[in-house]
């Protein structure tokens, strides 16, 4: 009897394994053309999403997706017979999923959010499948204009922004721009607006959450500047430039709701966020550049590297931050490591005739994306290689993805 109840328990067993595992082989390799990322590098301004999967991109008023497993870059559709007609006057209410879709999309838990102009000072925010289908309307922006960074992180969406148009007017500028954070639960769909601020120039760059705090940088100059009239190329003009710029770091306590500056310095930019930490450009000096670190938690501030002619974007990869410096002949691309604070080159000196030269670098898990010109077709392309093959400067292994210029 004993060995009867023992074969039926190791049967029924084996039975809810099987069950199990066929149940996982579905779910892994059923056809499905949703797509499942949940990690995002947005850059608002290019209308493109850098994901661990692929870029997110508008193209002909439709959103693509550059698939990196398949590498094709198709449109976010997968409706049968659809024929893709994109938003217009003549085509008010378009049935095509990735039609009628804003400047900002990015993936999040398993989930597609987007937004839509509604009017000059009014963004939708939609939560869709990540085909892009069966999209709601979650929340509304109200006064805001110019996006200027976007993160989804602990279950927000972080979205900073620019007015620089006069409410009221058609086209008429602000002389000093009104400039905030609208911070959105994706779960209660709520929105708070943080505190609004307003100088010449003024810019949030960069956003970001941690235990518990929203923090967000800002830039601004202290005086009125007219662009147009200096002469970039003088290096009194530079000075000048750097003599009138200001960036600070805010950080605003979510349970509290209240906010505290707790950097503040002339002739510095902040470049980036990541963890507890942020990464600090400092030109104070006239000869040389210094980059620095921030501990957010207390707000230490410590030397990196210091160099000649810090220029570029900065790019976080855990704990590496990436980096360019101007040389004589073109320019380098460095990385320091926050654990030696050592900086490292990537690759060798380039310019705009070396082969696979770039100074943009998406980092998205094992992938890092970069913009270069295709040697084989002479377009521009956004491609992919791997994270060792790239710290090892070997670009020959690119992989073309996906060309901006084409069509289709």
């Amino acid at each position: 009897m004993h060995i009867k109840r023992k074969t039926c328990l190791i049967i029924c067993i084996v039975c809810v394994v099987l069950i199990l595992f066929g149940g996982l082989l579905f779910l892994l390799f059923s056809p499905k053309k949703n797509v499942n990322s949940n990690i995002s590098v947005i850059e608002p301004y290019s209308y493109m999403t850098f994901t661990d999967k692929g870029i997110l991109h508008e193209r002909n008023k439709l959103l693509y997706f550059a698939d990196v497993k398949s590498g094709k870059d198709v449109v976010l559709c997968d409706k049968p017979n659809c024929e893709h007609v994109p938003l217009s006057s003549s085509n008010p209410t378009p049935t095509c999923n990735a039609a009628g879709i804003g400047s900002i999309a990015a993936f999040y838990n398993d989930r597609l959010y987007f937004t839509v102009t509604e009017d000059a000072f009014t963004q939708g925010v939609y939560e869709a499948d990540t085909n892009a289908a069966n999209r709601k309307k979650i929340a509304e922006l109200e006064d805001v204009t110019n996006c200027t960074a976007v993160q989804f992180e602990e279950g927000y969406m972080i979205y900073a922004y620019q007015n620089t148009l006069v409410p009221g007017t058609i086209g008429d500028q602000q002389e000093k721009p009104l400039v905030g954070v609208a911070l959105v639960n994706l779960s209660t769909h709520e929105v708070t607006y943080l505190p609004q601020k307003k100088d010449y120039s003024a810019q949030i760059q960069n956003v970001h959450i941690y235990d518990g705090n929203v923090y967000y940088t800002y830039d601004y100059n202290d005086v009125k500047i007219d662009y147009f009239s200096l002469d970039m190329s003088l290096p009194e003009t530079q000075e000048y430039l750097k003599d009138h710029s200001f960036a600070e770091i805010y950080c605003y306590d979510m349970e509290k709701k209240t906010e505290t500056c707790i950097f503040s310095e002339r002739r510095s930019s902040v470049l980036a966020f990541s963890e507890n930490v942020c990464l600090i450009r400092d030109f104070s000096s006239t000869s040389t550049e210094c980059l620095f670190c921030i501990d957010l938690s207390t707000g230490k501030k410590a030397k990196l590297v210091e160099e000649n002619n810090i220029s570029g974007s900065s790019y976080v990869d855990g704990q590496r931050w990436l980096y360019s410096t101007d040389t004589d002949n073109g320019w380098k691309m460095k990385y320091v490591d926050l654990q030696t604070n050592q900086a490292y080159d990537i690759g060798q000196e380039m310019n705009v005739s070396t082969p696979y030269s770039f100074r943009d670098a998406y980092i998205l898990g094992d992938l890092v994306y970069i913009f270069y010109t295709d040697p084989q077709s002479s377009e521009y392309c956004y491609g992919y290689l791997d994270k060792t093959d790239f710290y090892d400067g070997k670009f020959e292994k690119l992989v073309p993805l996906m060309y901006p210029n084409r069509n289709n």
